[in-house]
């Protein structure tokens, strides 16, 4: 690789084979440098075994959830991208890392990155899942465990709200069912804080998230 990444990029399998990495954190640099958050790519081309530098992303983020859409494109979601940090050391904390509510789209035929509308939310290494409709299931959040759900729609690049999870829940693990639902499955209920300023626990509950009870409603 060309770049310091060592930790939360993204990565997709493009159609035609190559892999597309995107952002995470060059912890050649100090917690106190924004620069620390990446907004280069790289795609590795298995027939070269080689990297080869990729565009820019809109934005510098780490921690970002990334779905392949229908068409071939790839869809990048939240993410974090500062930090506030008050000890001497300038090392954040969980609860001073500052995630978004951006979202781009990485298309294979340009080499670029498009930027979508906002969610409503910011979300940190949310959970993102593809629908059978072509939409994206969007939920969670590593700093706080919303239970708001969205969906982005690729046709009119934009996010709708989607429903409420019946719990918190935060890096639990999304499937697609054969009939169109997708299976959430384990996590947390918090961050290290959680939104309840108890310890956060670990999950062995699991929800199923209906496309036809979705209660979309679109930005205002």
């Amino acid at each position: 690789m060309h770049n310091n990444c060592d930790a939360g990029f993204s990565a997709q399998l493009l159609d035609d084979g190559r892999l597309l990495l995107a952002g995470g954190l060059d912890h050649t640099k100090s917690y106190r440098d924004h620069a620390s958050y990446l907004d280069s790519t790289e795609i590795f081309d298995p027939n070269t075994g080689k990297f080869k530098i990729g565009p820019k992303m809109n934005v510098h983020r780490t921690a970002a959830a990334s779905v392949k859409l229908q068409d071939g494109r790839v869809l990048l979601v939240g993410g974090i991208i500062d930090h506030i940090a008050d000890e001497p050391s300038g090392k954040a904390t969980r609860s001073h890392l500052v995630a978004t509510n951006t979202a781009e789209i990485y298309d294979p035929q340009t080499n670029s990155f498009t930027l979508t509308q906002p969610m409503f939310l910011k979300r940190a290494a949310p959970i993102a899942v593809l629908l059978k409709t072509g939409e994206v299931l969007v939920c969670g959040d590593v700093l706080s465990a919303p239970t708001e759900a969205e969906l982005f729609n690729p046709a009119t690049n934009s996010f709708s709200f989607a429903g409420f999870m019946t719990e918190p829940r935060t890096e639990g693990v999304a499937t697609l069912l054969p009939n169109g639902d997708v299976l959430i499955t384990g996590g947390r209920n918090g961050s290290d804080l959680s939104h309840v300023g108890q310890p956060c626990v670990l999950l062995n509950t699991s929800e199923i998230f209906r496309m036809k009870d979705a209660q979309q409603s679109p930005r205002r």
